[in-house]
């Protein structure tokens, strides 16, 4: 017996691109020009959902460092979004450790499988008009970084990235070079007009394919366009900041039963930890902790 619902059962162009079915032509390294983008704000946020139960915070620190070596004119305009999803020690980010425009928030609950949640609250709470949802092991590469905060995203369109690894040559192509589902660009109100994630499904895993299939569903297209680079070799099991199964049954079964996607969203209590800018045009060095 096939579990999931017939809508969702129909393959999308993402399914066909992983199977390696459908490719797309590479694009340039740039995007239409967005003339709206030269305001003195943030124009994009990136939106990181953090759970640490091993108490090793240097992969936090890694990224930040990272990003914190990017251009000083260029950090002006985009900020972090970290949401704690309910880690058994709190995150904390010392002050002026970083130049960069960061904001942490708390989620207040320890719940298993809540990244939806989490990344519900950081689109909430984003100041800015466009969106890019990651990992921690995830680095947008500088120069597409760039592209996204000038260039165009246009509405009901979800940007995809190719994967750069870690080689003896330096940062390289993947094999398999298209990213993870949970790792795209979109406009904030376009994420908002499909009610963002389904937190029904918190506490299962496989979200992020119910996103996919839903949004595809009902009209989102897809381009594929620049970079991210893959901090953490093997990162898709062997390497984890919780000790949660990857197992599909659960979604398959939670399918089964599903009548449409909920309209509501932040089902928990979260709080406001802390926020800094970016302050004059000296690059921060950092050191991990």
């Amino acid at each position: 017996m096939n579990l999931v619902p017939k809508f969702l059962r129909k393959k999308t162009v993402m399914d066909k691109l992983s199977e390696g079915t459908v490719t797309y032509k590479r694009l340039p390294e740039t995007l239409t020009l967005d003339t709206d983008s030269f305001l003195n704000e943030p124009k994009l946020s990136l939106i990181y959902g953090i759970y640490i139960n091993k108490g090793d915070f240097s992969p936090l620190h890694n990224m930040l460092s990272v990003y914190n070596n990017f251009h000083d004119s260029l950090k002006k305009q985009f900020e972090l979004i970290l949401i704690d999803d309910g880690s058994p020690t709190p995150l904390f980010i010392q002050e002026n450790t970083y130049n960069l425009n960061i904001t942490l928030l708390r989620i207040l609950e320890d719940k298993a499988w809540n990244a939806c949640g989490a990344r519900n609250l950081g689109a909430c709470y984003s100041r800015c008009k466009k969106l890019v949802f990651c990992d921690l092991d995830i680095i947008i590469e500088e120069k597409t970084l760039e592209s996204l905060i000038y260039g165009k995203i246009y509405p009901n369109e979800m940007i995809i990235f190719n994967r750069q690894v870690l080689t003896q040559n330096g940062y390289e192509r993947a094999k398999h070079s298209l990213c993870y589902p949970n790792i795209f660009a979109v406009l904030k109100s376009t994420f908002l007009n499909f009610n963002g994630y389904d937190e029904d499904i918190v506490g299962t895993y496989g979200d992020d394919i119910y996103f996919r299939r839903y949004i595809t569903k009902n009209g989102m297209t897809f381009r594929r366009f620049g970079n991210i680079r893959e901090t953490t070799p093997n990162a898709n099991n062997e390497v984890s900041e919780h000790n949660l199964s990857r197992d599909l049954n659960g979604v398959l079964k939670y399918l089964e039963t599903k009548k449409g996607h909920t309209k509501t969203m932040l089902n928990f209590p979260w709080e406001f930890v802390s926020e800094q800018i970016v302050t004059g045009s000296k690059n921060n060095s950092a050191s991990s902790t």
